[in-house]
């Protein structure tokens, strides 16, 4: 289970938005200053994923929760979004030389068969949506500081 942190930013009567931080690998070298990717990346705004996450638990805004979503799901949703394509891709490219088109006509039936087994991977995505649903796993504690 691939879990993160998230804060409840609205309620709603079936379930909870969620956001949590982006996390990026710059920032956590010495050299972002002279990188040109840490430049980029200081340059841009950083973005707040927000989830709606279905639950019966009862949450108030600005608490902190634990959300998860299975690897297994995850990792079947990443293998054919972008290996299906490449491989379609492959295969129409040899299907097209080994019929002895030109290598325009190639490169179109190449990119025409990965654009068709993209429309096929987001039908089948979509069925399988509530597999690749992230789920709540517990309210964490809040902590209260008291002033004495």
């Amino acid at each position: 289970m691939i879990e993160e942190i998230a804060t409840v930013i609205g309620v709603e009567a079936d379930g909870v938005w969620v956001k949590t931080q982006a996390k990026t690998t710059c920032g956590a070298c010495q050299q972002q200053d002279s990188c040109t990717s840490g430049v980029v990346a200081k340059a841009l705004a950083p973005k707040e994923p927000r989830l709606f996450i279905p639950t019966a638990v009862a949450v108030l805004p600005g608490q902190q929760v634990r959300i998860g979503l299975h690897e297994t799901a995850l990792t079947q949703a990443a293998l054919r979004v972008y290996l299906v394509p490449i491989v379609a891709f492959m295969l129409a490219m040899g299907l097209l030389v080994q019929m002895g088109a030109n290598e325009g006509v190639q490169l179109l039936g190449g990119l025409l068969g990965s654009g068709l087994s993209l429309l096929l991977v987001r039908r089948s995505e979509q069925k399988r949506e509530k597999s690749l649903q992230v789920s709540l796993l517990e309210v964490l504690p809040t902590l209260a500081v008291s002033q004495q």
